[in-house]
């Protein structure tokens, strides 16, 4: 059910993580095909939770091992890493 975990409870995570702005500071992905994964997603024209769900991932390790070394610390927050739910 990650699919509709997305959609819908944690919708605003997916725009935060996967923003244009975010993933194109990242430099790591293309901005306008993850928007388009993103996009379609939302519509609910294609299922590409999986893809979404690493890309998220992706990001918030990249948030914890590479912008800041985060590796020890304990009760890493979403807040910690820059994400506001």
């Amino acid at each position: 059910p990650i699919d509709r975990w997305l959609r819908q409870g944690s919708s605003g995570l997916v725009k935060q993580l996967l923003s244009e702005e975010t993933v194109s500071s990242r430099g790591v992905f293309s901005a306008p095909e993850v928007g388009k994964f993103v996009e379609t997603f939302m519509a609910g024209r294609r299922d590409v939770s999986q893809h979404l769900w690493a890309l998220i991932m992706f990001e918030l390790w990249a948030r914890t091992y590479l912008d800041q070394n985060y590796s020890c610390r304990q009760n890493l927050s979403f807040a910690d890493l820059g994400v506001k739910l």
